[in-house]
C-alpha cells in the first residue's frame, strides 16, 4: 500500500494510493458532487482506485457539478 502526494489547492495533501475517487473527495473537503480532474484532463471516478490515474506530485483540481436549464 503505498502513499501519493498530490497538490490540490496550493498544498501539498499525502493519500493512499488505493483510495476509491469518492474518498479521495472527502479527504480534499470537496463537494461529493464535483469532478476531480487528473493533470491530463481526465476525471477519476468515485468508484475507481486513484492510484490508476495519478502518479507523485500531479496536480488536481475539482470542478462543481453544473446543472443546464
Amino acid at each position: 500500500m503505498g502513499q501519493l502526494n498530490i497538490k490540490h489547492g496550493g498544498r501539498f495533501v499525502r493519500i493512499d494510493e488505493n483510495a476509491t475517487g469518492s474518498q479521495l473527495k472527502g479527504m480534499l473537503g470537496v463537494d461529493p458532487d464535483a469532478h476531480v480532474v487528473g493533470p491530463d484532463g481526465r476525471e477519476i471516478p468515485d468508484s475507481e482506485t486513484v492510484g490508476n490515474y495519478l502518479r507523485d506530485g500531479d496536480g488536481i483540481s475539482a470542478r462543481p457539478e453544473f446543472e443546464y436549464w
